[in-house]
């Protein structure tokens, strides 16, 4: 999913009328292009359903022939989603347009979302993994937290067994400060079964709700069921040294450059645990030395400059 061609973009008004003009000349190629235009400015406004009513007729019997499958951009590919609605393959749709969000976070096409997700045919229709990796994709947009989160509970609501889109609808909730709702569908999930994501889900959702002995606990599980997962442990690592479980938290960053010798953020945390432990004017100084053979290492220069602060 991309961005409209480079060039002067058009108002809503002009691709409106730009639209019309070329379907009045039966010109369904060009219209096509001005029909996405519209809906990437104005998918909410009622001159764009109607504008869509009419490339419909235009491009009778199969609208869907004159937009194409692949390389799309947002205004296309939102466009496509809503042919494929009317076409009554609404399972198809919903990915296609969470996947134009993901690209253009600030398009109008939320409503449309709402509106489809009324169907409970529809919902149930979804692919899960398919909408789940989309949801997760709009999780790098802090605004679609509040946008989507009831979405995502709907869906997740209709395929509860799936841990992608449990941890999608987590997140999502987390996103908008609604640890209470992150918390809770995280643990009804895992309650149904192993849900690997949606403990990691959970553990963040504790996390930030201060619970960092149940943060704690779910990454454990998360662990358990993805040992080699080096993120993880880290955050085993930076848990337990919060909490000044000093042993525990040594040995999570020792396993995480087990598993990723290159890892930069286990080595300093190693021997910033080291210090914590003992106290010496060794340990300070074997950390000193690697931040000074390390400057980028942001981990490092952090963890100095706690020492420091000591």
């Amino acid at each position: 999913m991309s961005h409209p061609p480079h060039g002067a973009v058009p108002s809503f008004e002009d691709d409106v009328r730009l639209a019309r003009a070329a379907l009045a000349a039966g010109d369904v190629g060009h219209a096509t292009h001005h029909v996405a235009g519209a809906v990437g400015s104005g998918a909410d406004r009622p001159e764009c359903a109607a504008l869509i009513d009419a490339f419909c007729a235009a491009a009778a019997p199969d609208p869907l022939a004159a937009v194409p499958a692949t390389g799309l951009w947002f205004g296309l590919g939102a466009l496509r989603a809503a042919l494929l609605v009317r076409a009554g393959r609404g399972g198809e749709a919903v990915p296609l347009l969470l996947a134009c969000l993901a690209a253009a976070p600030t398009a109008p096409f939320v409503p449309w979302l709402a509106r489809w997700l009324d169907d409970p045919d529809l919902v149930a229709a979804v692919a899960p993994g398919d909408v789940a990796r989309e949801l997760v994709a709009c999780t790098r947009h802090e605004p679609l937290g509040a946008a989507l989160h009831a979405h995502a509970r709907r869906l997740h609501d209709a395929h509860p067994d799936h841990d992608l889109l449990a941890f999608a609808a987590v997140k999502l909730a987390r996103m908008c400060w609604r640890i209470g709702d992150a918390v809770a569908i995280a643990r009804a999930a895992i309650a149904r079964g192993p849900m690997p994501m949606t403990s990691i889900g959970l553990a963040g959702a504790l996390r930030e709700d201060g619970d960092l002995e149940g943060a704690i606990a779910a990454f454990t599980e998360a662990l358990r069921h993805d040992p080699d997962n080096v993120g993880i442990q880290l955050d085993l690592g930076d848990l337990n040294l919060q909490l000044g479980h000093l042993a525990a938290a040594s040995a999570a960053y020792q396993a995480a450059l087990v598993l990723e010798p290159e890892n930069t953020w286990a080595p300093p945390s190693i021997l910033f645990v080291a210090w914590r432990a003992d106290g010496t004017q060794a340990s300070a100084d074997a950390l000193r030395a690697y931040a000074a053979a390390c400057p980028d290492n942001r981990r490092a220069q952090d963890l100095l400059r706690d020492l420091a602060a000591s």
